[in-house]
């Protein structure tokens, strides 16, 4: 009946009887979509809906661009939440999942006119940003029981930075509260919270883990509030505590697998990073998890003396600076930095190199009015302090990582930054480009950047390789919270960490291996080999997991024990019971998966080395 009366509107001009019909439509869809909702609870701070992903049928059929704007892969599931200053969504591509949790906050730009243009541009591409990210996410989840997810929040603030903190937490606690309403089931299965409306009737277990602008504080709240609530995880809901968990900043974990694949890429270029000369540049400052870590990893010495003493870290951009220095980013001042603050704070007579510069960020006004930028650069063996107009300052702000650089580390910034407008020039040639870029950022680049830059030449290790291991982590992390007590976990931890690590750099190793081995023997791009290998192993996980469904005598604890760090064999074997039937299942379909697509690969890569002798 409402679809009659949608499809009876007749204004008598035709565009705008289309676009009235369009609207009701979405709505009307959007309704119909609804699987779970909290809008009859009580004393909400935030409203969440589960929807089912068939919403995107109906704006597909609007329009081919927005089919065109996602992957092919349609998700699972999708959460919705919104409050009066805040809004997001959590995406996921299997049943089980996980991913982290990233929250938006546009800066505002002074002029009455701007103020909001950031902001807009983020709400518009929200949906798709969390799309795209989990749907990465579950690129590289391959090697994990959990498949991709990526929860994404747009926080409307005029604060300052500085500022911010409280009205974050008090947004983050009330959507978090809404989304835990609605997964929260008793021991039958049956939520907890009677007066959500649920027409799916099917316990949904959920991971989340830190992301963009989640705090400490935050995460010891939400794992607290969890555990008290009784949810099946308990504190387990989020990863990253800084205690009862394996902190991915305090360890490194994310750029230490980035890492591990820059070294077996320099490798490929026939460079011994621990003789040879090489030039690095990385988006992210020294205070950020990933590009801090990788510029400790770089810059660590052995016995006093640099462990790569040739290496240069030519150019850094950060939210608060950027930095250029053909000489090499002074090493001791930069590794002064390292963790504990952002670039801004680099003394600027530390440049070297000439036309060194160092670009600030923030907005300066003059006396009349008029906004500039400060900058000091080096003219003649001088350091010159000048000043810069906004256009300009943008202008060589964004251009400084198109600078020339032997190996481009993306660590932080944007999705999408690299794309099909700007990717030329990022191309190796005079002054410009890089060999290789390891993507340590997710979704740094856009696909078809990645596809032309491949074809001039350069060599990309996908995100989906490449930063993999804090997922791992994050994984494991999950998995020893529900076997171990907190103070048995803490005292674990100095074995438990050390073992993860190991765990890190075989399946890094592994894959990385695989990688270059399949791209010398078919000669296609290693992005598409990354996407063929996750595609592959997710394929056989849900067959495997299927096949468990009507076997589950094969969920072993042996395979189980396998997939886990050492401690848990040695001493935790009897605790497997702990793990949640769904989890167990999980655990043993990818573990078998991974196993059989990477022998099957080896295989074949053997008979094919054989015939072409």
């Amino acid at each position: 009946a409402i679809e009659a009366e949608i499809a009876g509107i007749n204004s008598g001009l035709a565009e705008r009887d289309t676009w009235a019909k369009n609207i009701f439509r979405a709505m009307l869809t959007w309704v119909e979509c609804i699987l779970k909702c909290n809008f009859f609870v009580a004393d909400k701070g935030a409203l969440a809906f589960r929807l089912s992903p068939s919403f995107m049928d109906f704006f597909g059929s609007v329009s081919s661009n927005y089919v065109n704007a996602f992957p092919a892969d349609r998700p699972f599931g999708v959460f919705f939440f919104f409050r009066s200053n805040a809004a997001g969504f959590q995406i996921r591509f299997s049943d089980i999942a996980r991913g982290g949790w990233r929250t938006v906050i546009p800066r505002r730009i002074p002029g009455l006119l701007e103020s909001r243009d950031l902001y807009n541009a983020a709400h518009d591409e929200l949906f798709r940003e969390g799309y795209v990210l989990a749907h990465t996410q579950h690129m590289k989840n391959k090697d994990i029981y959990e498949g991709g997810s990526k929860m994404i929040m747009l926080l409307d603030t005029d604060l300052p930075r500085e500022k911010v903190k409280p009205t974050l937490w008090e947004a983050q606690a009330a959507v978090f509260d809404a989304f835990l309403s609605i997964i929260n089931c008793d021991a039958k299965g049956v939520l907890r919270e009677k007066n959500i409306v649920d027409a799916l009737g099917k316990r949904e277990i959920i991971e989340i883990g830190p992301d963009e602008n989640m705090f400490d504080t935050m995460i010891s709240y939400m794992g607290d509030y969890a555990e008290k609530r009784g949810y099946v995880l308990g504190s387990g809901i989020i990863s990253g505590k800084p205690e009862s968990g394996i902190n991915h900043k305090e360890y490194g974990v994310t750029s230490f697998g980035v890492h591990t694949y820059l070294m077996r890429t320099l490798k490929e270029f026939g460079i011994d990073p621990r003789k040879d000369e090489f030039t690095v540049k990385i988006s992210g400052g020294p205070f950020g998890d990933v590009a801090g870590n990788m510029m400790k990893l770089l810059l660590r010495t052995e016995k006093g003396k640099p462990v790569y003493p040739k290496m240069r870290i030519t150019a850094i951009t950060d939210g608060p600076a950027a930095i250029y220095d053909p000489a090499g980013i002074d090493r001791a001042e930069l590794g002064r930095l390292v963790l504990k603050q952002n670039l801004d704070a680099f003394d600027p007579q530390k440049l070297k190199g000439e036309r060194a510069v160092m670009l600030f960020s923030e907005i300066l006004t003059d006396r009349n009015g008029d906004e500039h930028h400060r900058a000091v650069e080096v003219r003649k063996g001088k350091k010159v302090e000048i000043t810069l107009s906004r256009d300009e300052f943008m202008r060589r702000f964004q251009s400084n990582l198109e600078t020339y650089a032997d190996f481009f580390i993306p660590c932080g910034g944007r999705p999408s930054t690299i794309n099909s407008s700007n990717w030329d020039r990022y191309v190796k040639r005079e002054g410009r480009g890089s060999l290789a870029i390891v993507e340590g950022a997710n979704s740094f680049l856009t696909p078809d950047a990645r596809i032309q830059l491949q074809k001039n030449g350069m060599l990309i290790v996908k995100d989906a390789s490449a930063n993999k291991c804090g997922v791992i982590t994050s994984s494991y992390e999950i998995l020893s919270g529900l076997m171990l007590k907190v103070p048995e976990f803490i005292k674990a931890k100095p074995v438990l960490v050390p073992q993860v690590m190991k765990k890190l750099e075989q399946t890094a190793s592994r894959e990385a291996e695989w990688l270059f081995s399949m791209r010398h023997t078919t000669g296609r791009m290693m992005t598409e080999l990354t996407e063929e290998l996750s595609r592959s192993i997710n394929a056989k996980n849900i067959q495997i997991g299927e096949y468990l469904d009507k076997h589950p005598e094969l969920i072993s604890d042996e395979i189980i024990l396998a997939h886990l760090p050492e401690i848990f064999r040695k001493q935790y074997k009897g605790r497997l019971n702990r793990i949640p039937a769904e989890y167990r299942k999980a655990i043993v379909s990818v573990e078998l998966a991974a196993r059989i697509i990477y022998t099957a690969a080896n295989r074949l890569e053997d008979e094919i080395a054989r015939v072409c002798k």
